[in-house]
């Protein structure tokens, strides 16, 4: 290859270090990425910056990038899709382009190093994701995943799907006691991001019609009083047409189940923290034991005027959340 090729060939290697480098965003220290962090920015002072926000993080005992808001996509705004390099020494100019494809089509679970946390990665406060798929391939399981990431990620999780292992969630039989944990949570003077799982099994005999209206309108309150509250919601659905609006316009996460048994899904995360989409094969099953049969039937509107106790919410400053919510249930 001649000298300008091996110019351009020496760049391609270095965007792709870097590419590579943020698919793993959440498994890595500062220790790991200090070293690669300007490559493919070219503004020194966008560069400076960068350094900055590591060294105020460290100061303050942060130790993972990805716990700093928007570095990743910062990071990511100044590595463009297609580059090129110019300006070798002596004066030749070597031109080099090269898209790259983040989808990458399918890919098997253990060559993707994406770390274990890739289905919980887009969610910190306020995000609402959705699992579809058809029966019996592995919608709950998928779910259950999520729950396992997240709180292995040293956050909080709620949910109506039964859990055989009494420290491993909160199991929530419905609506009050779901309201009534999350304002346990706003209470603990560092509260922790939660999620909630909500699989929707027992509205799978409703007619289209239903899916379209009470469904929607019900569910829909849900998730505006949950990301009021500062939570995350996901939502189980066996048709995709059928999850609510809200849902569907605004979730960030969202994952197909492929495979009868589980182990074959397309997770798709379109940001505010990862962009990021492939079929994945052979994706571990949950560790978490939860109970198959056994599904709260978490009614809505029939528990909880959810409009009414979002109009309340609203009333009120966020540090008086968990108060509003147990006056609301009382009267």
């Amino acid at each position: 290859m001649e000298d300008d090729g091996h110019e351009v060939l020496i760049s391609t290697e270095r965007m792709k270090d870097a590419l590579d480098l943020l698919d793993r965003f959440h498994q890595l220290s500062f220790a790991d990425i200090r070293d690669i962090i300007t490559v493919g920015v070219n503004n020194q002072k966008e560069k400076r910056m960068l350094f900055r926000a590591i060294d105020y993080a460290l100061s303050l005992g942060i130790k993972f990038p990805h716990q700093i808001d928007a570095l990743e996509s910062r990071i990511r705004a100044d590595i463009s899709d297609s580059f090129q390099t110019i300006e070798r020494p002596g004066g030749i100019t070597a031109v080099g382009s090269m898209v790259f494809d983040r989808a990458r089509g399918e890919m098997t679970w253990k060559v993707l190093q994406d770390g274990p946390h890739i289905l919980a990665s887009n969610f910190r406060e306020g995000q609402l994701g959705w699992v579809s798929g058809n029966l019996g391939t592995g919608k709950t399981a998928t779910g259950c995943s999520i729950i396992e990431q997240w709180i292995d990620m040293g956050n909080r999780a709620l949910s109506n799907i039964k859990t055989a292992t009494e420290d491993s969630y909160c199991y929530v039989r419905d609506a009050r006691a779901m309201l009534l944990e999350v304002a346990d949570v706003l209470d603990d003077p560092l509260p922790d991001n939660w999620l909630m799982v909500f699989d929707e099994l027992y509205v799978s005999g409703w007619s289209k019609a239903e899916a379209s209206t009470r469904k929607n309108k019900d569910l829909d309150g849900v998730a505006r009083v949950i990301r009021k509250l500062g939570g995350n919601l996901i939502v189980i659905d066996q048709r995709e047409a059928s999850v609510p609006t809200t849902i569907q316009e605004l979730a960030t996460s969202r994952y197909y189940c492929h495979r009868v048994g589980g182990g074959v899904l397309t997770v798709d995360l379109r940001g505010p923290y990862r962009y990021f989409k492939t079929k994945i094969e052979d994706f571990p099953l949950t560790n978490l034991e939860f109970e198959t049969k056994d599904f709260a039937f978490f009614p809505t509107t029939e528990v909880v005027d959810f409009e009414g106790l979002y109009q309340a919410l609203a009333k009120v400053e966020p540090s008086g959340f968990s108060k509003a919510i147990r006056a609301f249930l009382r009267g």
